[in-house]
């Protein structure tokens, strides 16, 4: 009898977790499905870990876009409008008819000077050939300012610029690319 009583608990309690157990699976209460039989039933999900400034950096890409954009359509500025528009850097000595010597051994004749700051950058210097902008290095406040800087040389911003030094915000664009830096061996004030 006594036996029959241990069964009876015995049953009772089985009956009981086995019944506690299926209506927790029909409510999803009890038993969650682990993360692999979640993948296995949508194996869309991304294993990429997301970075929490996604969003931030979904808003500069944005602003970016946006200024791109704004400077789409530019046409560089001549030597007459840079004269007008920027102030020489009177410290420094102007060429306007300087002779530059290219890594291939030829030599052009060009104007090279150096302005003051304008509204985006805190220096440039430019090369014009034939009165026509060749290159603008511009030194800007930091790597947002870029396309500012540019546009204010009449640069579009679907151009490719380069990042001259790592330590300084130093920027160029040449229109010819016999005046990027990189192809220069001699520049006008190296002659003297």
């Amino acid at each position: 009898m006594e036996n029959w009583r241990k069964l009876k608990k015995w049953h009772k309690w089985t009956v009981g977790i086995i019944a506690f157990i299926l209506i927790g699976n029909l409510l999803g209460l009890i038993v969650p499905k682990s993360n692999n039989e979640e993948l296995k039933q949508d194996e869309t999900v991304k294993t990429e870990k997301i970075r929490p400034v996604q969003a931030q950096d979904t808003v500069e890409k944005a602003q970016k876009e946006i200024e791109s954009i704004k400077y789409e359509n530019l046409s560089p500025i001549t030597e007459a409008k840079a004269l007008e528009l920027f102030n020489l850097d009177s410290e420094t000595k102007q060429y306007p008819k300087g002779l530059f010597k290219f890594k291939d051994g030829t030599q052009e004749t060009a104007s090279f000077y150096s302005f003051l700051g304008g509204e985006n950058f805190s220096e440039a210097i430019a090369i014009f050939l034939d009165g026509e902008l060749a290159r603008v290095k511009v030194w800007v406040e930091d790597e947002s300012k870029v396309y500012d800087a540019l546009a204010e040389w009449g640069v579009s911003s679907n151009v490719e610029y380069s990042r001259l030094n790592n330590f300084v915000q130093v920027y160029e664009y040449a229109v010819d690319d016999r005046f990027s830096t990189n192809n220069i061996a001699r520049l006008p004030n190296e002659w003297d």
